[in-house]
């Protein structure tokens, strides 16, 4: 993922709809599937949500006849048809498909676990992770998320978001996750302005102890920032000075493709 841009799901909310209206209970029946519980029934997503067992079993069987959700039995798991609508994100899959090839390029060479993430709701969200030849890899999974001032990935990102968007984003406290995670503002900065001068950022034990990342930004046509590339793996594999040429040409790479692309979609 980049930088320590290993999570499963952020604890941190996203956009609401309100939770007693009936889109809102199928949001909240969603996102109760986790990676940790990807198969869970009436009583558990009751509990899971706050929403009475009825209308959690109306409201499952409903997402079920839609094939958003699979019924097994009494139990209920993600459908296929999320898959589905997921693989019809236009652009995404764009930036998937065309900075694959440098992916595999950046493991073959690295050894390492290599990821792609592009900002969404002040976050890192990844879309695609490729796991390193070397059995002790970072904890991390596909359509994972994680905070962005504590990730290589993130930071990337931030470091060339527009100045007011940025504020937006680092508007809340920033948490720490480790006892090397960045909290003070004016010392994210100083960071930040580093990223922008070395063309890599680089996380030390941030989010997860005993892992490194460094990542590289990906632009589109006019410099848009589209997302970032990284390298994970364990701290005594991967540094800074080895990982620095070849996360930034990968970073490259994929953004002149991007930029010769992207308005085709």
């Amino acid at each position: 993922m980049g930088g320590q841009d290993r999570s499963d799901q952020s604890s941190e909310t996203r956009p609401a709809v309100a939770a007693d209206s009936v889109l809102g209970k199928v949001g909240l029946i969603l996102d109760a599937f986790t990676a940790d519980d990807t198969t869970l029934g009436i009583s558990e997503l009751s509990r899971a949500t706050g929403v009475a067992k009825a209308t959690v079993f109306r409201l499952s069987r409903d997402l079920a006849e839609l094939g958003l959700l699979d019924k097994h039995g009494s139990r209920f798991r993600l459908g296929l048809r999320l898959f589905e609508l997921g693989s019809l994100v236009q652009r995404q899959r764009l930036l998937h498909d065309l900075a694959m090839p440098f992916l595999q390029d950046l493991r073959s060479t690295t050894n390492e676990t290599v990821h792609l993430g592009i900002p969404t709701d002040g976050q890192v969200f990844y879309v695609a992770r490729l796991a390193g030849h070397q059995s002790h890899t970072a904890p991390s999974r596909i359509a994972g998320r994680a905070p962005m001032h504590c990730t290589a990935t993130g930071k990337a990102m931030l470091a060339h978001l527009p100045e007011a968007l940025l504020d937006e984003v680092l508007a809340k406290p920033l948490t720490a996750h480790t006892p090397y995670t960045i909290v003070v503002r004016s010392v994210l900065d100083e960071e930040l302005e580093k990223v922008r001068s070395a063309g890599v950022a680089v996380e030390n034990e941030e989010l997860t102890l005993q892992f490194r990342s460094v990542a590289a930004p990906v632009f589109g046509p006019g410099r848009r920032l589209l997302g970032a590339v990284s390298v994970t793996g364990p701290t005594n594999r991967v540094s800074a000075e080895s990982m620095t040429r070849v996360v930034r040409s990968a970073g490259a790479n994929i953004s002149d493709q991007a930029a010769s692309q992207w308005e085709l979609v």
